[in-house]
């Protein structure tokens, strides 16, 4: 069974919390980084 690690809404991205984990963990440890990589990619989703 596949598992949903993403979805993304017009004003909000629901992200697996395990996805949030390893992002900082590959970020090594810099939250602020990955916290303003998803919010660059939600505003990219909503410019299309």
């Amino acid at each position: 069974m596949s598992k949903t690690k993403m979805v993304v809404k017009e004003n909000q991205i629901l992200v697996d919390v395990e996805l949030i984990f390893k992002e900082i963990e590959d970020a090594k440890g810099d939250w602020k980084k990955v916290r303003e990589e998803f919010r660059k990619y939600l505003e990219s989703m909503k410019e299309e």
